[in-house]
């Protein structure tokens, strides 16, 4: 439901899904995680077609601002491995820090 999730129109959403290993921290207007062996992240998992892929390596600056790896993922009790995750790559601050119980993200709720 954010603004750029009409790139996902055409995929289908497998599930909720933690990711463990990383952290979120709230960047401004939209989210980044970072690894940290201590963290989780909450978010949706999607199948998505390899022209979807490029169009979200497009939105997410892969390569410069995030680097889209594979991840395992815990979806329904059981995990899915190489789930394409995109990291950020630049600094963030401590106080950005976007706590488990508040995932997943979501920008009004911050306000």
């Amino acid at each position: 439901g954010q603004t750029n999730h009409h790139y996902l129109n055409d995929s289908c959403e497998v599930g909720q899904g933690v990711l463990s290993g990383y952290q979120m921290y709230h960047l401004g207007d939209y989210p980044g995680i970072v690894p940290d062996s201590a963290g989780q992240v909450k978010g949706e998992v999607y199948a998505v077609s390899q022209e979807t892929l490029h169009q979200l390596d497009l939105l997410e600056d892969e390569g410069d601002e995030y680097r889209r790896v594979t991840a395992k993922v815990m979806l329904n009790d059981q995990w899915l491995e190489d789930v394409w995750v995109y990291v950020y790559q630049r600094e963030v601050k401590e106080e950005a820090l976007v706590p488990f119980q508040h995932q997943p993200w979501h920008i009004d709720a911050l306000k």
